[in-house]
């Protein structure tokens, strides 16, 4: 249910393997965490909340889901030439206007 980025790092395969992870562990353990997702959840996501910090970058798309997980960890939603879709948890700091 894992593969390898070219960092190295674990990459899960579906959402759902993300959240598995996420309920077993410390939530200092979870930072980094990624997942593949589908185009389809890519847009839930992209629509269930407004977006917190959206980038547009080459061919790169993010975005946070502006419901935190705790204190200052976040769900980042990542798009490559929208083919390619990503999750992955990272740390991030409010600004006074967000």
């Amino acid at each position: 249910m894992k593969y390898k980025n070219m960092e190295n790092k674990t990459i899960l395969k579906t959402y759902e393997s993300l959240q598995e992870e996420i309920h077993k562990r410390d939530y200092e353990n979870i930072k980094g965490l990624k997942c593949v997702i589908t185009e389809e959840q890519w847009n839930y996501f992209l629509n269930v909340l407004p977006p917190l910090n959206w980038i547009n970058e080459f061919k790169e798309n993010t975005f946070l889901l502006s419901e935190c997980l705790t204190e200052n960890l976040y769900l980042k939603f990542i798009s490559i030439e929208d083919k390619k879709f990503f999750c992955e948890i990272v740390e991030y700091d409010l600004t006074e206007e967000e």
